[in-house]
């Protein structure tokens, strides 16, 4: 039970008054102890004939319990940059428990999919993987920094005893996002495209530029109506550089009426398997 402690000091065995405010006897100035029953009706009264040391804590017991509850509130999970360089990550606990215990899983059929060791409840070199809430409040996370394209998962388990005495636990998870590798070039700042076409002479900007580039060439390819109308030579990538000229020639539309094109920038790894990391949309006027 949720136990209500009078907000008044009290007296130690020598009559001496102590307590910081928040808890306390029923003492008396004009009398020894504040006495009381509870059976079979409540009764109180000022006793003077009793010793100070035969005093009692009172406690007032809420006679109404509430049901327990805990949920899982908002998540702010980190990018592939972690909590490193100063981002926040952090998971809510929306609940009425007053004491509760999240803990990362480390095994079992539960845990997630990264390495526990790049996770913490607290900031520095060590791994802490438990830590204490009390009712609503929000739990911050630190996370490493993971250099991939692909996401990975961390488990944790919240689980407390409530008013009622039942046990209320979840299950939630955090995701820490890979990079996605985009590029983008100077065609997306023009409006419509001429009918006769022409050449163009872009530098390929790749981004993030703080993973490395992978090993492969870029190009771009021009497609319309779900055909290959265009494609640029291949140039190769380095992995410390982020920025690539490449040429397109973009033929002239023989259509009387506009049409839209779609011009991919493709990275091409060293298997030979390639991967748009870039997608525009842009219009191409007609004949007339």
């Amino acid at each position: 039970h949720w136990l209500l402690f009078p907000h008044n000091r009290y007296r130690d065995e020598s009559g001496a008054s102590r307590g910081d405010g928040t808890t306390g006897c029923y003492w008396s100035n004009n009398a020894s102890i504040f006495d009381f029953s509870g059976t079979p009706t409540v009764t109180a009264n000022l006793r003077a004939d009793k010793d100070r040391r035969n005093g009692y804590m009172v406690r007032c017991v809420r006679n109404e319990i509430p049901e327990s509850y805990m949920r899982v509130g908002i998540i702010i999970s980190p990018d592939y940059q972690g909590t490193e360089s100063g981002k926040t990550a952090y998971f809510g606990i929306d609940s009425n428990i007053p004491y509760w215990t999240a803990t990362l899983v480390t095994s079992g059929t539960d845990v997630g999919t990264a390495t526990t060791d790049d996770f913490s409840f607290e900031s520095g070199n060590d791994a802490v993987h438990t830590t204490h809430g009390s009712n609503t409040q929000n739990i911050p996370i630190y996370v490493k920094r993971k250099e991939s394209t692909s996401s990975r998962s961390f488990r944790v388990r919240v689980e407390g005893i409530g008013l009622d005495g039942q046990t209320k636990s979840t299950l939630l998870t955090i995701s820490q996002a890979g990079y996605q590798l985009r590029a983008s070039s100077e065609l997306s700042t023009l409006d419509v495209l001429p009918q006769e076409g022409g050449t163009y002479n872009l530098n390929i900007k790749l981004t993030p530029t703080d993973v490395p580039i992978p090993a492969g060439n870029l190009y771009v390819q021009v497609v319309y109506s779900g055909e290959q109308i265009s494609v640029s030579d291949k140039v190769e990538t380095a992995s410390n550089t982020y920025s690539y000229p490449v040429s397109i020639t973009i033929p002239a539309n023989k259509n009387p009426s506009l049409i839209g094109i779609t011009v991919y920038i493709v990275l091409e790894r060293e298997t030979g398997v390639g991967i748009a990391i870039s997608s525009l949309s842009i219009d191409q006027k007609g004949t007339k």
